[in-house]
């Protein structure tokens, strides 16, 4: 387990996650919770939830126990054997950016089917067909590795917009809704949102700017 500072990109509340959460939720697994941020903004909208959380990094996950009921501290395959060992059912799972850092995500997916039966499951992952994907190997012949975004140098797995339907057919879910982030570049900033989001609206250049994509699934 790693004890180094934070990434700080991975950590917050997710306000695009949450606008997607039921509120009603009472039971809810965070795998990559970072800080707990997220699940604090849960148990403040829903002061009868409980949240548990996953979370490999020591220090991350230190800070989260702070915010959350339970905080499982190994890698995400091993949390999820374990909780569906103990039995353990949710009525909500959220995956957070965690899929494209997984080996075999396909696996986790199944066992998140377990865990979640017949609850709700959010899952965000970044879109590898950004114009900067292209623009860097096409024009400059160079995979660019970085510390974040689409590019993490720590991604293991890579999608595009037509990867989902059949990653989730495969692992038993089906899709119910399906929302697109757009930016222009992959570093945040709200001129990079913004005309990214006009752009979106254009069908090829769309495909271009679309950062993220965030689904329901059930």
């Amino acid at each position: 387990m790693t004890t180094t500072e934070p990434n700080p990109s991975y950590v917050g509340a997710r306000p695009d996650l949450l606008a997607m959460l039921s509120s009603d939720c009472h039971r809810t697994l965070d795998i990559g919770c970072a800080e707990g941020a997220l699940g604090a903004a849960l148990k403040t909208r829903n002061p009868a939830a409980e949240v548990t959380g996953i979370e490999f990094d020591q220090t991350m996950a230190t800070r989260a126990a702070d915010h959350l009921d339970r905080v499982l501290t190994v890698d995400a395959m091993t949390a999820l054997d374990s909780l569906i060992a103990e039995g353990q059912q949710f009525d909500l799972v959220v995956c957070g950016d965690v899929l494209e850092h997984l080996e075999d995500p396909w696996s986790a997916l199944r066992q998140i089917r377990q865990l979640c039966p017949i609850g709700q499951v959010v899952v965000s992952v970044p879109n590898i067909g950004h114009w900067t994907t292209w623009w860097s190997v096409l024009a400059r012949g160079y995979w660019p590795y970085r510390e974040r975004g689409i590019h993490d140098r720590t991604h293991l797995r890579f999608f595009a917009r037509n990867n989902l339907p059949e990653l989730f057919a495969e692992t038993g879910f089906e899709i119910v809704e399906l929302r697109t982030s757009h930016r222009l570049l992959e570093t945040p900033g709200r001129w990079s949102r913004m005309l990214g989001r006009c752009l979106g609206w254009i069908p090829v250049l769309g495909r271009l700017t679309a950062y993220q994509f965030l689904c329901v699934v059930r």
